[in-house]
């Protein structure tokens, strides 16, 4: 929506648009229907030079939004700057992507964060068509949704922009490879860079993407992902009377950060105490009281409880169409 409003600003022609520095404290939930957003653009400034691509306009933005639906008041949600490059617009061509990449079944990808994280994705947000990867690697193919007629027009659709994050998902884990699921939504991010002229009612009805992980830190997981239209090359005596797909990059999205959806798991030496050793340092920890004890014993009681109905009500075929670590909980 900024880069919107940003070419509105410019108005002459666009060489690129460029988000700098994005915060996101708060996300937005993007397919809740009705979901208010209010967005400011300030400190608005051009500079010009001599030399082409010198001509600049920079701006400050804000994305305030509400908290809830009972919610009176709006949050910030989204801040960062907006840097407009003015000129003829160049076309990067897409470098050939890794090489031995093994290929995921979409799927399955989708069943696993369905029923392992809880992820609905439906409709415009469920666009992966095609998935390969390798260790911190992968390509994928995604269906670009077209806008209803009830939406504003942008520059691209912002279900497709949360697949390419699907796409960095794949490219830190896969279903089954054992390596935790740790990145949701993005909390900040350094850089976005768009092509206008290829974006908008430019766009094809694929697009292709690159994924890298650049941090594959558990507490700190970054990632850039590039973004490919595939345009169709009219037959020519160049490539022998055929057709194929040319690409051009018109999205560039470089240190994507997640934060870790939990805490890291403790180590053995996190289970000792960090508290210098004297003569006055008790020599055990303090014991649990009567209340503490007799609070355990309920909670347990009542777990008990709900496992015992739990294994009641679930019969021998619906068990099996269950996750692993469910159908291993049931079969205690």
């Amino acid at each position: 929506m900024q880069m919107t409003a940003a070419t509105g600003e410019a108005g002459n022609s666009v060489l690129s648009i460029d988000l700098l520095e994005l915060r996101i404290p708060k996300a937005i939930s993007l397919n809740d229907p009705g979901t208010e957003l209010v967005t400011s653009m300030t400190h608005i400034k051009r500079h010009s030079g001599g030399e082409p691509g010198d001509d600049v306009i920079t701006a400050e933005f804000k994305a305030f939004s509400i908290t809830g639906k009972e919610a009176t008041s709006m949050a910030l949600k989204c801040t960062g700057c907006v840097r407009i490059l003015l000129g003829a617009s160049s076309n990067s061509t897409r470098v050939a992507p890794q090489s031995h990449l093994s290929t995921i079944d979409v799927d399955r990808f989708y069943q696993v964060l369905r029923d392992d994280f809880g992820f609905g994705y439906y409709g415009a947000f469920h666009g992966l068509t095609s998935i390969q990867r390798k260790t911190n690697c992968s390509t994928a193919t995604i269906h670009n949704p077209a806008f209803e007629k009830d939406e504003t027009p942008l520059l691209f659709h912002l279900g497709m922009l949360d697949n390419t994050l699907q796409g960095l998902n794949a490219a830190y884990s896969a279903p089954g490879d054992g390596r935790p699921w740790s990145i949701v939504a993005p909390t900040a991010v350094r850089r976005i860079t768009l092509v206008p002229d290829l974006c908008g009612d430019k766009m094809t009805d694929e697009v292709l993407i690159d994924c890298t992980i650049t941090d594959p830190r558990p507490d700190c997981v970054t990632g850039d992902v590039n973004v490919y239209l595939s345009i169709p090359c009219e037959e020519s005596e160049e490539n022998d009377g055929g057709s194929k797909n040319i690409t051009k990059q018109c999205i560039e999205v470089e240190g994507i950060t997640f934060p870790p959806s939990s805490p890291p798991p403790r180590t053995t030496a996190d289970s000792y105490s960090k508290r210098p050793s004297s003569p006055l340092t008790s020599p055990r920890p303090r014991s649990s009281t009567v209340t503490e004890q007799k609070k355990a014993l309920d909670a347990e009681r009542a777990a008990f409880f709900y496992l015992k109905n739990l294994h009641v009500s679930i019969d021998a075929e619906k068990r099996t169409e269950r996750p692993w670590y469910r159908q291993a909980l049931l079969s205690n």
